[in-house]
């Protein structure tokens, strides 16, 4: 007869057989055990049935031990996150104190600091998001996108404006508002959100058009006839319209072809 350990054992034969392995396999074992108890309280009697139920319910052990390992390696990730800021912290000042110190050029040689405190704040936001994608608290990874994208633009307005004195860089910021769209639009798109596509619908204009004024004002384009971007836009919406609707009618189609396949 079965039993659940060796079954554990078997499945995870390839694994090394340190701490944190054991410790997945008893999770998994309890796991198994609780299952096995609650299907006898259902009036299930013969242990053998019981058995071979519970580890067909449990054919994905290994799977669930690379899930396993990725979230630990995130807590431990989160665990160490205080002590890592504040080393590079520390690495910032000693950089800009060296350089400044060692130069006499403080200004703008604080840009390190505010460069690397800008980078750090755009990984904290990314890292947050990608935390919040399947959860309630979505619309907060929507706002930790669009933030970092913001945080960065705004670092390299700085570099651009400040050491080189380059006079349209505020332009920097129309293209940073695109690209907090189209990053709102990926994100929906990746984590598969049902208003993803009505999403793209408002975003191709919308980026569109603040192409259109960048380009106009940095002196790229001709207004005219450079406004037939948002023509080519509008274009591109009612492809997408198409397409989708293709896709699904095929879909369905295709659907319903397997059911009925099935039915005979």
């Amino acid at each position: 007869m079965k039993n659940y350990p060796d079954f554990i054992e078997n499945q995870m034969k390839d694994q090394p057989n340190d701490e944190l392995t054991f410790s997945y396999k008893r999770s998994v074992l309890e796991a198994m055990e609780k299952r096995s108890a609650l299907l006898h309280k259902r009036g299930l009697d013969d242990e053998n049935v019981i058995i071979d139920l519970v580890c067909s319910e449990n054919m994905h052990i290994e799977q669930g031990y690379f899930d396993f390992l990725a979230k630990e390696k995130d807590k431990k990730r989160i665990r160490n996150l205080p002590r890592n800021i504040g080393i590079y912290m520390l690495a910032l000042v000693i950089a800009f104190l060296g350089i400044g110190f060692a130069t006499s050029v403080w200004h703008p040689t604080w840009l390190i600091i505010e460069g690397g405190v800008s980078l750090m704040v755009v990984y904290l936001l990314v890292f947050l998001a990608s935390h919040l994608t399947d959860t309630p608290f979505y619309p907060i990874a929507r706002l930790c996108v669009a933030g970092s994208v913001m945080v960065l633009a705004q670092f390299i307005f700085l570099v651009i404006r400040l050491p080189f004195g380059v006079e349209n860089a505020y332009l920097l910021f129309l293209a940073a508002v695109a690209l907090m769209l189209l990053g709102d639009g990926i994100l929906a798109s990746l984590t598969k959100q049902k208003f993803a596509f009505l999403s793209w619908l408002l975003y191709i204009p919308a980026v569109t058009g603040l192409l259109y004024a960048l380009l106009g004002l940095a002196g790229f384009i001709a207004w005219n006839p450079g406004w037939w971007m948002m023509v080519a836009a509008v274009v591109a919406d009612i492809l997408l319209v198409l397409g989708t609707v293709l896709y699904k009618g095929r879909y369905s189609i295709k659907q319903e072809l397997e059911n009925i396949w099935k039915e005979d």
